[in-house]
């Protein structure tokens, strides 16, 4: 089973019709589906039978409408990954178990 992890933060909630029309498409189906609000938006998790490739994920999540710059850094994690060049106890698609600060505001 793969997680897709998502990420809203304007308030508004992901229209579960987007949801499924982009598994659809994929050839995927849902065997759940999660919302849990956030502080700024929501949050869904999305599980899909079968195991689905790191930059495929995150270009699902996207397509989607997950935070694009969530997403974007997922992208350049996932590739790492996949090419063998992350250590072993990076992970790519983080949803969010703490935010770290690194001195950029907004």
């Amino acid at each position: 089973m793969t997680i897709l992890k998502l990420d809203r933060d304007d308030g508004r909630a992901f229209p579960l019709w987007r949801l499924w029309w982009v598994l659809r498409l994929m050839g995927w189906r849902a065997e759940w589906i999660e919302y849990q609000r956030s502080r700024r938006g929501w949050h869904v998790q999305v599980a899909v039978p079968g195991r689905v490739s790191p930059v495929a994920v995150v270009a699902v999540q996207a397509v989607m409408g997950s935070d694009r710059n969530r997403e974007a850094f997922n992208l350049a994690r996932a590739r790492l990954i996949e090419s063998g060049r992350a250590p072993k106890s990076w992970r790519y698609n983080v949803l969010f178990e703490r935010k770290l600060s690194c001195g950029i505001t907004r």
